[in-house]
């Protein structure tokens, strides 16, 4: 991470050159629990805690916050998300182009109309057989 130096100016105008370093923003808190009492949420929290350490799950935080407007305490968790697994190449075999929806249109018509000429046809020769004039 890249340190940044910033003059510092006090209330006597002597400036000083600090290092610092800003905060570095993760995912965002969810709000798992509410608790009248910080008994009850610090104890949800060492039991996240033990859980996450069974499951050997690195980066998971969990903290206690107290609300000043109802007087409630949140249990706050941020789990780091896991590396997606490699998309699966699917290997595409050559085939015939798929045609075009106006195409398939056009060939349903096409072939309806080979039908209606064909049994027209069958028919004159059915009548021309039957009658030899």
């Amino acid at each position: 991470m890249k340190k940044t130096q910033y003059k510092k100016g006090n209330q006597f105008n002597t400036s000083t050159n600090e290092e610092f370093q800003p905060q570095v923003e993760g995912k965002p808190w969810k709000v798992t629990l509410k608790c009248s009492t910080f008994e009850e949420a610090d104890a949800k929290r060492q039991l996240l805690k033990k859980k996450w350490a069974e499951s050997e799950l690195k980066g998971a935080e969990v903290k206690v916050k107290k609300s000043n407007a109802s007087g409630l305490y949140s249990v706050r968790v941020r789990v780091p998300e896991a590396p997606k697994p490699a998309a699966k190449v699917k290997e595409v075999l050559p085939g015939k182009p798929k045609k075009a929806k106006r195409q398939q249109r056009d060939e349903k018509r096409g072939k309806k109309k080979r039908a209606e000429k064909e049994s027209a046809w069958k028919k004159l020769k059915d009548q021309n057989e039957s009658n030899p004039s």
